[in-house]
């Protein structure tokens, strides 16, 4: 295989997204060609098998990055309020574990004077816990978005049915 058919297959499943004819003038093929190059070449077993391993190397890697985000807004979605204190005080977020300091998404200290002496305030904003679900759902193929149907009642009287 020449490395230009290399390069024809890394842009055939990358950037070109399966389009033969666009990967074919990504890789450098002539413009004219394009589309009968990209044919051919998708015809050749070696081809077809780089492509093939390529493929299933990226479905690896977005299946990966779909379970890592289910985890997270799995942990957005079920986070516990308990889990930002210890022995009564909120933690630094330094000390947080990762998948607790990640639901975090603002977080503020305020000092106030009152009389003599400072109050400190810690304002925490954290991710919203039904957005969360409703990507979840979404990832999952879970979720429809409502649709609007409208719906016709027809109201008739019984004199009325022949005309119906």
């Amino acid at each position: 295989m020449t490395p230009k058919m290399k390069r024809f297959c890394e842009y055939y499943v990358g950037e070109a997204d399966f389009n033969g004819a666009k990967a074919a003038r990504m890789a450098g093929y002539k413009e004219k060609t394009a589309d009968r190059t990209a044919y051919e070449n998708l015809r050749k077993p070696e081809i077809k098998n780089l492509v093939s391993k390529l493929s299933d190397e990226l479905y690896e890697i977005i299946r990966n990055n779909r379970i890592k985000y289910l985890k997270k807004l799995d942990k957005s979605a079920c986070f516990n309020i308990k889990d930002y204190f210890k022995d009564g005080s909120l933690q630094k977020i330094e000390d947080m574990p990762d998948d607790v300091s990640f639901t975090i998404t603002k977080f503020k200290t305020i000092r106030k004077k009152d009389g003599e002496e400072y109050d400190t305030i810690d304002e925490v904003v954290t991710l919203d816990k039904l957005k969360a679900i409703e990507m979840m759902l979404k990832l999952q193929g879970q979720y429809e978005e409502h649709i609007p149907q409208e719906v016709i009642i027809r109201i008739g009287y019984p004199d009325d049915e022949d005309k119906i």
